[in-house]
């Protein structure tokens, strides 16, 4: 599980890559949290190591490999 930063974004919106959540289409998800709000949720002792409570979830019918 890994933790990305999209640099494109102006507030560096924040992704979540666990392969182990669904398929490879559906590896990386959004977690609804820019490096901003994760660094202030962490400096107040309330960032999550995951799951993500925000993350974008795959459709529980997803067959892709």
């Amino acid at each position: 599980m890994w933790t990305l930063i999209d640099f494109r974004t102006a507030d560096g919106q924040m992704w979540d890559w666990d392969p182990n959540l669904c398929c490879i289409r559906h590896t990386p998800a959004p977690i609804g949290q820019s490096l901003a709000q994760w660094l202030n949720d962490w400096l107040h002792g309330k960032a999550h190591e995951g799951p993500y409570p925000h993350r974008v979830s795959a459709a529980s019918d997803c067959r892709n490999p």
